[in-house]
């Protein structure tokens, strides 16, 4: 009997209320995807640290192949924001094969040549170090270099991305808005 009054309550709480139109409802959202934080094993804790060299202001955080850095004041949704991909890259640049000099001159035009068409967002494939004896050496040092002068100022959060984008191959770097003149 409580059922039966139960039905009649919501009943006249909706009195008066349309139903949506079946081609009008939004598909529920799913679970969101948690961020390589959550698949860093306990064991190894993540290392914070400012790169050693170059000017920007760049907090970089490290766990196994992962690397993410922000600005100090960045909120952790930019971050995830980031990592899903939700920032489409307007300029990629390969590096597949390229020695470290080299690469670092490449990285520094095209950070010059994305601020100058005003992109926000880079994707640079560093590759994962697999045929290099030193390892990954340029995914090594491309946090450094994305803080270093003179475009180091204007990178705001970079991450590596994970088995939900490259394998950890490449890199995502997301860039200050351009100030209007």
């Amino acid at each position: 009997m409580a059922a039966d009054e139960e039905r009649k309550a919501f009943e006249r709480a909706m009195q008066g209320v349309d139903p949506i139109a079946a081609g009008k409802r939004l598909a529920p959202r799913g679970r969101r995807r948690r961020g390589p934080a959550s698949e860093r094993p306990a064991s190894e804790p993540p290392v914070t640290e400012r790169p050693a060299t170059g000017g920007g202001r760049l907090e970089v955080t490290s766990w196994g192949d992962h690397h993410q850095g922000a600005v100090p004041g960045v909120p952790d949704a930019e971050l995830r924001r980031l990592e899903r991909g939700d920032y489409p890259p307007e300029l990629t640049l390969d590096l597949h094969g390229v020695a470290e000099a080299a690469a670092r001159g490449m990285v520094r035009d095209l950070l010059g040549r994305a601020l100058r068409i005003g992109a926000r967002c880079v994707a640079i494939v560093h590759g994962r170090g697999l045929r290099s004896p030193a390892g990954p050496v340029l995914k090594r040092a491309l946090p450094a270099w994305l803080a270093a002068p003179p475009h180091g100022r204007h990178v705001l959060a970079f991450t590596t991305l994970g088995k939900h984008g490259a394998s950890g191959g490449a890199t995502l770097v997301l860039l200050r808005r351009p100030r209007r003149s």
